[in-house]
Order: C-alpha cells, then structure tokens, then sequence
C-alpha cells in the first residue's frame, strides 16, 4: 500500500517539476544567443540524427503531464 501511495504522491512533484523546468526554459529560448547555440548544436553532426527523436520523446512527455492536469 505504501508503494502506490508514494506513486501517487509522485504525480503532484512531477507536474510541479515540470511546470518550473516550463517557466526556466521558456524565456532563455526567447534570448538569440541562447537559440543561435542550440541552433549549432542541433546541426552538429554527432548529435543530428538523434534531435528529432529527443523531439519526439519530448512531444509525448509533455501530451502526458498535459492530460494529468
């Protein structure tokens, strides 16, 4: 019983959690310098082929904390 009661009480600490990291990271993506970096390192070549793939994972974190608020 415990155990489902420290998951369930997972579930506030992770939409708390991702709001914040939300809050950090939408305005430092407004900043040019901050998006001519991540621009560069999108197109490096060692990390190219996994960019759309962390999109993609990403896209579904957010769908699932979106429909537990």
């Amino acid at each position: 019983m415990f155990k489902w009661l420290s998951r369930i009480a997972a579930v506030p600490r992770l939409l708390m959690g991702y709001s914040i990291l939300r809050m950090d990271v939408i305005p430092l993506l407004k900043d040019p310098n901050v998006r001519a970096a991540l621009d560069r390192f999108k197109n490096d070549p060692a990390v190219a082929e996994v960019v759309p793939r962390i999109s993609a994972e990403w896209r579904e974190v957010e769908m699932s904390v979106n429909a537990l608020k």
